[in-house]
């Protein structure tokens, strides 16, 4: 079959110990949708068949599902590169050897090495030291010569972005095996595009702007021998946006496809709304009603000429309501509610996790 997705991120549970505010799944506030390890090996067969290059493991966090090992090492023993996406809160000295073995690669989510500000924008205390801790615990029980790649994902919003500097001063001068750092601009997907959210913490326009200046990164990369300064990336994410016109000029990032951890696949990767299930539908009728999603009027009038995130947020917004009936439908249009941020967004101490 033509034109099968390459890439597959699985959410395999929406647990997760963090409350990031600008979270797309809005892990840690809903039902967890956790399957059994039968039905789980049954989507991973499924998943197989598909043939991808990579499937990416994330959440909510994936370690707290219990057959997370058996999946990935069942994946990978098929020849498909499995990637481990994770708060680090979970890692321990315990099961660290465990995930070397079944991941190849590891992203460890660290905003800033500074408590404060990483904590904030995470909506967990002790988050930043968790996160240090187990990129601490993974760099050095890495094996000489291994095959294991270990980074950091980063997201960028108000709250951190200026202080991405001493940021990677941090890291290059603690961390100077890490293989890398992916900073990606927060986009409007999920709980990030709620109107409060989306006027706070989304880059403004001439912050935008900042960011993709080739000045920027070359600044953040300086204080990182040449060879690791290279695997020191920023990216506004607009890719994501999945407009047509992004879609016709080969820009958009349509080889992806994103399951939900009931099985559920999205119509598009960042925004909500399913079009099938992968253990009921075929995967050509998916891939084809992906398309009919993409190219739908709405879909495509809504993100037409979107030249900043706050445009983006009420597109998103938009799409998110239209696409979800019932329950999802009532859960979205709530996150919009005046008493959401009030009842649901705040810092969780360690005692209540």
């Amino acid at each position: 079959m033509k034109n099968l997705p390459n890439d597959i991120i699985w959410d395999l549970t929406y647990a997760c110990p963090l409350r990031c505010g600008y979270c797309y799944s809005e892990s840690g506030r809903r039902e967890n949708k956790e399957q059994d390890t039968k039905k789980l090996m049954d989507i991973a067969d499924k998943i197989i068949e598909i043939h991808p290059d990579r499937v990416a493991f994330s959440g909510g966090e994936p370690l707290l599902v219990k057959s997370v090992y058996s999946l990935a090492s069942y994946l990978k023993s098929k020849g498909i590169r499995v990637t481990l996406y994770t708060s680090g809160y979970t890692i321990n000295s315990k099961n660290v050897s465990k995930i070397l073995e079944c991941f190849p690669e590891v992203r460890v989510s660290l905003d800033c090495h500074i408590p404060e500000i990483n904590d904030r924008v995470r909506g967990k205390k002790g988050g930043a030291q968790r996160a240090l801790q187990a990129l601490e615990l993974l760099l050095s029980n890495r094996r000489h010569n291994s095959d294991n790649v270990v980074g950091i994902d980063t997201v960028v919003v108000q709250d951190n972005l200026p202080h991405l500097n001493v940021f990677c001063h941090h890291i290059a001068r603690h961390f100077p095996t890490l293989d890398f750092i992916n900073m990606g601009v927060a986009i409007p997907s999920g709980l990030a595009n709620r109107q409060t959210f989306a006027d706070t913490q989304l880059l403004t326009f001439e912050q935008l702007e900042s960011v993709r200046d080739p000045r920027f990164i070359e600044h953040l990369r300086a204080p990182f021998p040449k060879e690791q300064a290279q695997h020191i990336t920023i990216s506004d994410n607009f890719r994501l946006l999945m407009s047509a016109q992004d879609i016709e000029s080969g820009t958009a990032r349509v080889n992806a496809i994103q399951i939900e951890p009931d099985g559920k696949i999205r119509g598009s990767l960042i925004y909500e709304g399913t079009v099938g299930h992968i253990l009921h539908d075929e995967i050509s009728t998916i891939l084809y009603r992906i398309q009919e999603r993409l190219s739908d009027p709405l879909y495509v009038k809504v993100l037409k000429e979107i030249n900043t995130l706050q445009q983006w947020a009420e597109s998103a917004r938009t799409i998110d309501l239209h696409y979800t009936t019932g329950k999802e439908h009532q859960r979205i249009a709530k996150r919009h509610s005046a008493h959401f941020d009030k009842n649901t967004i705040h810092i969780k101490t360690e005692e209540t996790c």
